[in-house]
C-alpha cells in the first residue's frame, strides 16, 4: 500500500520521502465521546470552596492536550457533581476534594461513579485540604482512585502535571475500550458475514479498531460503490454502509460517484492511500476492480506503521466484500437450481404414467399374440418394453434426486429387521441373476438386531447395491449379502461381487451424480448414473454412512452402516 499525495497536502506533513511523517505533538481527533461533541477535554473540579476553583482555572488556562482544548466544569458539593454526571457523559478526570458538605462526601462520590454510574473510565483525583480526615493509604486501598494529592503539594506545575497525566491515562483507556468494542462487533458479526447486517456489523468494528489503533480521528465511514453487489433479483443495485462518530447515523452522507471520481483519478492501482484535505481515502478492490473505499475525516497525520495497518485492514474489508459477492451468487445459483429441480419434478411426473403405460401394454400385447407373432416381432416388442422400462427407471431417479436436491426426502421410519428386508430384495433380483448364471448367497443371521428406518427406501437401497453387483459380473461368479451387528451402535451390510472392479480414480467418484465406473456391464444393460448418489443419500438421512472397496478385476464391496433401534442420538460410536 502506498501514500499518494494530493495538491492539498501540505509540505509540513511530508518528509523527503514522500510519506507522512507521524506529528504526536498535534495529533488529529481523538476518539472518545468528547471528540464527537466539540473536540474538547472535560474536566470537573468539585470543591466547597470557591477560590480553589478560580486558582485551578487560571493556573490552568492554555492548557491544551492532543491539539484540544480543556473545558472545566464547576461543582461546590457531591450532589452538584452528581446531578452534572447525570447531564455530561463525557468527562474525562475529576479532582474531588473529600470534606465538603459531608465529611465523606468526596469518597462518596467516588462510589456513585463506579458503582452506580458504572464508569470505569474516568480519572478521578483526590485532592484534600484535610488528609487526616482521608488518610492517603486507606483512600487508595478502598476506593478505585488513581491518584491522592495534598492541596497544598498542588503547585501551579504539579498541577499541570497532573491534569494532563490523568487526560493522557484517560485517553490510553478511551483507545482500549474503543478496540474492545470493535472487537466485540467484528465478533458478532463473524459468523454471518453472508448477511447484510452482520457485514455492516463487522464495519463498524473495523472501523473503531482503525480510528483507536491508527488514532485517526472519530468520524469515519466504509461503503460500497454503485454496482458492486446486484440484489436477487436484479432490479436494484445494493450498497453496504457502515459509520462511526458523525457519519454512525447517516445513511447517505457522502456522494458515491464524486468518491469514485476521487479514487479513479489516483495513478497507482494496488490499494493506494490517498491523502487530502486532511481526510483519508483507502480504495478497496473486489476481483481486482476497485468497488469500495474506507473514509476517515480530520485525519492530521498518519504513521508507516499505520498505514501497514491499514493495508491488512483494508484486505479483511475487500475479502469481506468478495465473500457476499460469492453469497449472493450462490443464492442466485440456488435459486435457479430450485426452479430446474421443480421443472424436472413436474416433467418426470409426467412422463413417468406414460412410459409405464407402454411398458405394461407391450406385456399385455406379448400375453394377448405370443402364438400370432414371429420371432423378430416379439423381440421388437421386448426391445420396447425394455426401453421403457429403462426409461421408467431414468424418470423415477431423476424424481428422487429433485426431492434430495430440494431437501424434501422425506422417510416414513419404524422398526424393521433388515434381515427381511434382504430375503426380499434377493427374491427380487433372483430371475436377473439367474438369467447371467450368477449366484446370489445371503449371508446373514436372521436374529439380527431391528433398525429405525423407511423400509422402502431401504429395499430401494439394497436393490440397487444387488442389481450393481450382477450388472457388473461375470457369468457363474457369486453375489454376497451379509449384514451384521458391527458395534454396540450399529449394523453394517455388505453387498461383495466378484465382478470387473471399480478403477482407483474413480473410487472417490462413484457416489456423485452421474459419475459411472469406467467398467461396462457384463451384458450390455445401461444404467443411468445416479442410483449409487441416491443410495448415499438416502443412507446419510438415515444418520448413516456408505463407502466402497474395490480391486480391479477381483470385484467390489458396497458396505453401508446405520444406527440399531433406539442408538441414533448417540453418534459416538461411528466409526
Amino acid at each position: 500500500m502506498k501514500l499518494i499525495r494530493k495538491k492539498n497536502t501540505t509540505s509540513s506533513q511530508l518528509t523527503k520521502k514522500g510519506k507522512v511523517e507521524s506529528r504526536p505533538d498535534k495529533p488529529n481527533a481523538l476518539l472518545g465521546k468528547q471528540t464527537l461533541q466539540g473536540n474538547l477535554w472535560k474536566v470537573l473540579i468539585v470543591d466547597d470552596e470557591k477560590d480553589v476553583h478560580e486558582i485551578t482555572r487560571i493556573s490552568l488556562k492554555g492548557l491544551t492536550f492532543f491539539n484540544n482544548k480543556i473545558e472545566f466544569l464547576h461543582a461546590l458539593s457531591g450532589e452538584e457533581a452528581r446531578s452534572i454526571f447525570e447531564k455530561e457523559t463525557d468527562i474525562c478526570l475529576a479532582l474531588i476534594d473529600v470534606v465538603m458538605e459531608t465529611d465523606t462526601a468526596g469518597l462518596d462520590l467516588v462510589k456513585f461513579i463506579r458503582e452506580t454510574m458504572k464508569n470505569l473510565l474516568i480519572r478521578i483525583i483526590i485532592r484534600t485540604g484535610q488528609p487526616g480526615i482521608a488518610p492517603e493509604r486507606y483512600v487508595i486501598e478502598h476506593y478505585d482512585i488513581d491518584d491522592y494529592k495534598e492541596k497544598t503539594d498542588l503547585v501551579a506545575d504539579k498541577l499541570f502535571t497532573t491534569i494532563r497525566s490523568g487526560i493522557k491515562a484517560y485517553r490510553d483507556m478511551m483507545i482500549i475500550n474503543q478496540n474492545r468494542l470493535g472487537l466485540e462487533k467484528i465478533l458478532r458479526a463473524a459468523p454471518e458475514l453472508y448477511q447484510i447486517k452482520p457485514l455492516e456489523l463487522f464495519f463498524e468494528g473495523i472501523l473503531t479498531q482503525i480510528a483507536s489503533i491508527c488514532q485517526l480521528g472519530a468520524s469515519g465511514y466504509i461503503s460500497s460503490i454503485n454496482g458492486l453487489l446486484a440484489s436477487k433479483d436484479d432490479t436494484e443495485q445494493l450498497i453496504i454502509r457502515a459509520g462511526i462518530g458523525k457519519y454512525s447515523s447517516q445513511r447517505n452522507p457522502i456522494n458515491l460517484n464524486d468518491m469514485l471520481i476521487k479514487i479513479q483519478a489516483c495513478p497507482e492501482s494496488d490499494n493506494p492511500v490517498i491523502y487530502c484535505n486532511n481526510s483519508l481515502i483507502i480504495p478497496l478492490k473486489c476481483d481486482s476492480k476497485i468497488e469500495a473505499f474506507i473514509y476517515f475525516e480530520d485525519v492530521l497525520s498518519i504513521s508507516e506503521d499505520s498505514i501497514n495497518l491499514l493495508s491488512i485492514m483494508a484486505n479483511q474489508c475487500a475479502t469481506a466484500f468478495n465473500n457476499l459477492k460469492l453469497y449472493r451468487s450462490l443464492e442466485k445459483a440456488n435459486a435457479l437450481n430450485e426452479k430446474k429441480n421443480q421443472f424436472l419434478g413436474m416433467a418426470a411426473h409426467d412422463l413417468r404414467n406414460p412410459m409405464g403405460a407402454i411398458s405394461n401394454y407391450c406385456e399385455l400385447f406379448l400375453m394377448c399374440t405370443s402364438d400370432k407373432l414371429c420371432d423378430d416381432d416379439q423381440s421388437m416388442i421386448h426391445d420396447i418394453k425394455a426401453s421403457s422400462n429403462h426409461a421408467l427407471s431414468i424418470i423415477n431417479n431423476l424424481l428422487d434426486v429433485a426431492k434430495i436436491e430440494s431437501e424434501k426426502l422425506l422417510l416414513e421410519t419404524r422398526e424393521v429387521n433388515l434381515y427381511d428386508i434382504i430375503t426380499q430384495c434377493i427374491t427380487l433380483h433372483k430371475i436377473y441373476a439367474e438369467s447371467k448364471q450368477i449366484h446370489l448367497i445371503n449371508q446373514t443371521e436372521p436374529n439380527l438386531p431391528c433398525i429405525e428406518a423407511d423400509p422402502e427406501k431401504m429395499v430401494q437401497v439394497i436393490s440397487n447395491l444387488t442389481n450393481n453387483a450382477i450388472k457388473y459380473s461375470n457369468a457363474n461368479t457369486t453375489v454376497f449379502i451379509h449384514a451384521f451387528q458391527k458395534d454396540t451402535h450399529h449394523i453394517q451390510l455388505s453387498v461383495k461381487d466378484q465382478g470387473l472392479g471399480i478403477k482407483e480414480e474413480y473410487v472417490s467418484k462413484i457416489f456423485q451424480p452421474f459419475v459411472r465406473a469406467n467398467a461396462q456391464p457384463t451384458s450390455g444393460e445401461q444404467a443411468t448414473g445416479l442410483g449409487l448418489m441416491i443410495c448415499k443419500k438416502i443412507i446419510e438421512a438415515h444418520q448413516g454412512k456408505i463407502w466402497v472397496e474395490s480391486i480391479v478385476d477381483k470385484g467390489s464391496t458396497f458396505s453401508f452402516m446405520i444406527p440399531i433401534l433406539g442408538k441414533k442420538e448417540e453418534k459416538g460410536g461411528r466409526s
